[in-house]
């Protein structure tokens, strides 16, 4: 007979409803845990962090940055191309908001990803000496692994670098480019991908006793993943690799135990934009339902860290390093709980997990968030041959 002991892992962040801070100082009777309703018995309780295997996922250029039709009208009128660090930063008073040649505008998100390349070596040192980390970058359509897991964290502030192109006609574009060959191309939904290809690099290089990692940096623009594309266009894609839809990535996330961490830089959506996104989703969504897929039914970075149990914090250029700093910090104060599941069938199915806190910390703290993930899926039972 074969004894299976599934512990269950979960990272807890406990957070007071009136100041957001963190509270610190709990016990394990203050918690209770609940998959799928019944309670369960917390078996593993410490406030100690693990050492961390960290992915930043950086989005270089902002949704729809660079599209086909422009780069084909820049051809011919190139000039001369300069190359400078990602620490440097780019300079001029016009940096959100500069018009090159023919009416291309540099978006607000490359202003915060100036400011966080200049303070990055200073970020990166709040990490700890054993923790560990990887930096994966991605446009529109192509995924770099720019670079993979090292100790040694000042080396991804040289992954990533600033390309200006000066006009003939006397514009300029400033782009951000990374130093090594693209990981994937032609990829569509990048961000989507991009997410899988980060928790996948997790499973596979980083250290097991870690706590997995994505922290993200990119904009507020929801978009579809390449199996809404698929099902929406009816076309075959260029290729079929990475094909799925954002609960099966969801799904991954959840397997391989990764937390979604994002700093979002907002411009896209306006509040108006969101409420008519969201009455065009319930006008549309029975007959996309019936046609076999809803064309508004996107996903931003949001929909995985609210349900991995990550944060994300809203930043643009002035308070972005301060944000980012907050945040790294947060990362090493959450509770780790564990227990054995009640249900011991290992059939593969998704468990819902609620963590509580005591009623007498609700009333002493005046409300709290819980943020921890939302479920796993059991293994399955192996079979025999």
């Amino acid at each position: 007979m074969k004894l299976h002991t599934d512990l269950v892992m979960l990272d807890v962040a406990v957070l007071s409803k009136r100041t957001g801070q963190v509270i610190g100082g709990l016990q394990k009777e203050d918690f209770a845990v609940y998959e799928d309703g019944a309670r369960q018995q917390v078996l593993h309780f410490s406030r100690e962090s693990p050492p961390l295997s960290i992915v930043l996922l950086f989005r270089l250029r902002h949704p729809g940055h660079t599209p086909n039709w422009w780069w084909h009208s820049l051809q011919g009128s190139e000039g001369p191309v300069e190359m400078r660090s990602w620490e440097s930063g780019l300079t001029g008073p016009d940096l959100c908001r500069a018009w090159v040649g023919r009416g291309f505008e540099i978006p607000c998100y490359t202003q915060v990803l100036n400011v966080i390349g200049q303070n990055m070596r200073r970020i990166l040192q709040r990490l700890r000496s054993e923790d560990e980390v990887a930096l994966i970058a991605y446009d529109d359509d192509t995924i770099w692994l720019a670079q993979g897991f090292t100790k040694e964290k000042q080396r991804v502030v040289e992954k990533i670098v600033w390309k200006e192109i000066r006009l003939t006609d006397g514009g300029r574009v400033v782009l951000p480019e990374v130093t090594v060959p693209p990981l994937l191309t032609s990829v569509l939904a990048s961000e989507h991908q991009a997410i899988y290809e980060a928790a996948e690099y997790l499973q596979k290089a980083s250290n097991p006793e870690k706590r997995r990692i994505i922290l993200a940096f990119t904009t507020d623009m929801p978009t579809p993943t390449r199996a809404r594309l698929r099902d929406m266009h009816r076309n075959p894609l260029p290729s079929e690799k990475g094909a799925r839809s954002k609960d099966e990535i969801l799904k991954y996330l959840l397997t391989v135990r990764s937390t979604v961490y994002a700093l979002i830089a907002p411009g896209y959506l306006t509040s108006d934009r969101k409420r008519v996104l969201r009455a065009l989703s319930t006008l549309t969504k029975p007959v996309g339902l019936m046609m076999g897929y809803d064309p508004w039914d996107h996903a931003s970075i949001e929909f995985y860290v609210e349900r991995t149990g990550g944060e994300a914090r809203i930043v643009n250029s002035e308070n972005a390093v301060a944000q980012l700093e907050e945040l790294i910090e947060r990362l090493y104060l959450r509770y780790s709980l564990g227990y054995i599941p009640s249900n011991s069938k290992r059939d593969g199915k998704f468990r819902r997990v609620e963590v509580r806190v005591s009623p007498e910390v609700e009333r002493r703290e005046g409300g709290v968030i819980v943020r921890a993930r939302r479920g796993y899926y059991a293994p399955r039972e192996e079979r025999r041959r």
